[in-house]
């Protein structure tokens, strides 16, 4: 049988390692010594939760590294920030989106659980304040855990509710909160980032919908039961934000029977989701839609899970394009809204009146494209060009190959110069942005900020 190493808890670790606020550590022997060392920075690092304290280390870690920030991506790769788990099944408790509450994210792991390994994660959520805890793994959402648990291959289950509504008008919110509890996922449990799958029944479902088009590149696949995404003018709405996305797999299963029991929301259901699908194949978008009450209905949910359940998160694309509604929607991967220019369109309906001899669906395309922020983005060679639209300040985050930090680089925003030079990775930049969402399978080496006028140019 094979020794395992001892997993120390990280409050041992905090004592036993050294620190010193006087500055850099400087005494290293041999090259082994020197990994040794940075390693032990960089666990401190992540385990601090002193802000002053992480600026002193970042300064030491960025000295033990000789300022090679590879060394440091290297470092942060092999560290093992986790601890082991007992018992295998708990809570962990985050503060609210205002902090006035506590929010719950209850979580279990599989047997055998080594902190040392990345597993992949089944994020189930539940309906506006229902307890976690409480929820029942009914059909269809447990022929998914079946499938999940028959593959062979630990996975960790996590259970959250959510904390508001499932409509348009909170769909940032919903995408704010997931962010929080991934993050919080991450920081208790080795995880996979590149694997972590949501999944939602009846309104959770509504809500799998908005956070998979609103923030489509935190997830390798979501699946939403008996439901639809609630968003209004659906025909013009959907080609707008499901379109030129990153390539987030989908599967989207409904009771069709339910249709003809005179039900608005059974309705609703079955022709969003016909829509969803006749949208799919005409912009060729990874959404699968199952019929559950059609012949085999659950045996093809059970293989559509079965080919997306070894998926991982789309990679970052070099030329990407979002339409989007609040801030935190605003990102493509390498480029994010920091402000928005102007308020945010925050009604949940919108009433459009097309003027007499209009075109309808034209006349409400252009009302939303309007009142939608929009980013397109494109890094070709070294040079980067982004336009924008409601935008009053972005930055770009450039990961290890985003491009080439031996040559110059230009940078045009809405057309216009902004900056012409040499790019400089950052070691600071890098850890504090890991810190932040403990996402190490994305490390961002160099970040620059814009702010952009009114005209919409500098």
């Amino acid at each position: 049988m094979k020794s395992r190493k001892p997993i120390i808890c990280a409050s041992i670790l905090l004592m036993l390692l050294p620190f010193s606020s006087h500055g850099p550590n400087t005494a290293f022997g041999d090259n082994s010594a020197s990994v040794e060392s940075l390693d032990k920075l960089i666990l401190q690092y992540f385990l601090n939760a002193d802000t002053k304290q992480r600026k002193l280390l970042a300064r030491q870690i960025d000295e033990a590294a000789r300022g090679s920030i590879e060394q440091v991506s290297n470092a942060i790769s092999r560290a093992t920030l986790w601890q082991q788990q007992r018992p295998i099944e708990s809570d962990i408790v985050i503060a609210s989106r205002h902090g006035r509450k506590k929010k719950r994210i209850h979580f279990r792991l599989p047997t055998g659980y080594d902190p040392r390994n990345a597993y992949p994660v089944i994020l189930t959520i539940s309906g506006n304040q229902i307890d976690a805890n409480k929820m029942s793994l009914k059909e269809p959402v447990a022929i998914i855990n079946r499938v999940i648990e028959s593959s062979g291959q630990p996975w960790v289950h996590a259970r959250a509710s959510l904390d508001r509504e499932p409509t348009f008008a909170n769909s940032g919110a919903l995408c704010e909160d997931m962010g929080r509890i991934l993050a919080a996922i991450r920081r208790r449990i080795h995880t996979d980032a590149d694997r972590f799958f949501l999944v939602g029944k009846e309104e959770a479902g509504d809500a799998a919908w908005l956070i998979a088009v609103g923030c489509p590149d935190a997830f390798a696949g979501v699946f939403a039961i008996d439901a639809y995404p609630p968003i209004p003018h659906a025909a013009t709405l959907y080609p707008l934000l499901l379109d030129r996305t990153p390539s987030l797999q989908v599967v989207s299963a409904w009771h069709g029977s339910n249709s003809d029991s005179g039900n608005e929301r059974s309705e609703l259901i079955v022709a969003s989701n016909n829509a969803l699908i006749e949208l799919a194949k005409d912009k060729r978008l990874p959404i699968v839609g199952i019929d559950l009450s059609s012949a085999n209905g659950s045996a093809k949910l059970a293989t559509a899970v079965s080919k997306i359940m070894a998926s991982r998160r789309t990679e970052i694309s070099s030329t990407a394009a979002r339409f989007f509604r609040y801030r935190s929607q605003g990102h493509l991967g390498w480029v994010t809204q920091d402000a928005s220019m102007g308020e945010p369109w925050t009604a949940n309906q919108l009433a459009i009146l097309p003027p007499p001899g209009k075109d309808a669906s034209e006349y409400v395309a252009k009302v939303y494209t309007r009142l939608l922020s929009h980013i397109e983005g494109r890094i070709v060679a070294q040079t980067v060009d982004v336009s924008t639209r409601k935008c009053s300040r972005i930055t770009m985050a450039f990961e290890e190959n985003s491009i080439n930090w031996s040559k110059p680089v230009e940078m045009r925003i809405n057309g216009v110069k902004r900056f012409a030079g040499m790019m400089k990775p950052s070691i600071q930049t890098l850890l504090a942005t890991a810190q932040n969402n403990w996402d190490f399978q994305r490390l961002t080496w160099a970040t620059r900020s814009f702010s952009i006028r009114v005209d919409g140019q500098n």
